[in-house]
């Protein structure tokens, strides 16, 4: 029955993801993430559709763990996405479609932090390594494209 109202809540834009069970697949959730944000803010779903090919920014930690890092996300010559996390330890990692849910979340009004000063060595690290072997990776491919 809880899965029945899982997917009712998905399609009806009532799912609370911290309720979230593996059994969703991250890309159902990125979709109905992204719809949501072009119902509830399209002018800034629209300037999202228009950000640049690469996007450098820094805020604070959202998780629970409070890790200090770099996540990353890729998308190769053959259109396959793949996101990884590095952190100041350089400990490299690739993430799943649902971490880099987590780790990648965003609210409108959460303010941007002064970049870090090994943020451009760490992404280095993650694209030179786990994130340039996307066979390797969890990777996902969106349902949909947010971008045209």
């Amino acid at each position: 029955m809880a899965r029945v109202r899982t997917i009712e809540d998905l399609y009806e834009g009532r799912l609370d993801d911290t309720e979230v069970d593996v059994e969703v697949d991250a890309s159902s959730l990125a979709y109905e993430v992204w719809s949501r944000a072009e119902e509830e803010t399209p002018e800034l779903a629209r300037k999202v559709t228009e950000l640049p090919d690469m996007v450098h920014s820094t805020r604070a930690s959202t998780t629970d763990d409070d890790i200090s890092g770099v996540a990353c996300y890729v998308r190769t010559e053959n259109d396959t996405d793949a996101f990884g996390f590095a952190t100041e330890k350089s400990d490299l990692r690739l993430l799943t479609g649902h971490e880099a849910l987590r780790v990648f979340r965003s609210d409108v009004d959460m303010p941007a932090l002064p970049m870090r000063a090994d943020h451009f060595d760490l992404t280095m690290a993650l694209v030179r390594g786990p994130l340039a072997r996307p066979t390797t990776a969890d990777c996902h491919r969106p349902a949909t494209r947010p971008r045209p």
